[in-house]
């Protein structure tokens, strides 16, 4: 994926061979390190590989081994570098609730062919909920009751990416915000006990 270090390139072929690695086919210059072991030749080249903004790129090494002075046909190794996707966007709003309440479904949209993971950890080491995917989009399925102790707002936190390529996206976080239960109101002033066809008078109450 973008960004990712280039780990190395191991190929096997006669004993005592001479390696060469190039960038190109002619073998004009050399590229990386070459460490032989037996029948193997080991590349190293810890470059930071880059893609286009929105298309993947190909980068190509050209390898061949020498025996008794003679070459053998080069060997193309294509290293393809994907992009890393948009992280998710919110499809709609998400309500605010209160004690009590179930989560509704939570929409994202991102790329089509996607691959979407929630959690309730910005690390993904937990993962929640039913998923399911319908073209760009992906919803979130995890009807748990929502709570708010005391009299604070709780924040549920979630957090979602996608998947594509074998490249994660940078995860969005999604807030579920829960209201507290009010106090009950408490009659503050006015008169509760009447005798028989007298006028109610006004009640006043304070939450």
């Amino acid at each position: 994926c973008n960004g990712d270090i280039l780990q190395d390139i191991i190929v096997s072929g006669e004993s005592g061979a001479i390696w060469e690695w190039s960038e190109t086919i002619d073998f004009s210059t050399s590229v990386g390190t070459n460490v032989t072991n037996g029948v193997t030749s080991t590349f190293s080249n810890p470059i930071v590989l880059t893609s286009n903004v929105a298309s993947s790129n190909t980068i190509t090494y050209y390898v061949r081994q020498q025996v008794n002075g003679c070459y053998s046909d080069p060997q193309q190794i294509d290293i393809i570098v994907f992009p890393i996707p948009n992280a998710p966007i919110l499809s709609g709003i998400i309500p605010t609730y209160c004690p009590g309440d179930i989560l509704q479904d939570i929409i994202v949209n991102g790329t089509l062919g996607g691959v979407y993971e929630w959690s309730d950890t910005p690390d993904f080491s937990n993962l929640i909920g039913g998923i399911t995917n319908v073209g760009n989009s992906s919803t979130f399925n995890y009807p748990i009751v929502l709570d708010a102790p005391g009299d604070i707002v709780n924040t549920y936190k979630f957090y979602v990416r996608q998947r594509i390529n074998g490249c994660y996206s940078p995860s969005t976080e999604l807030e579920v915000t829960v209201n507290p239960t009010p106090d009950t109101p408490i009659v503050a002033s006015g008169r509760l006990n009447y005798c028989h066809v007298e006028i109610l008078e006004d009640i006043v109450v304070a939450g």
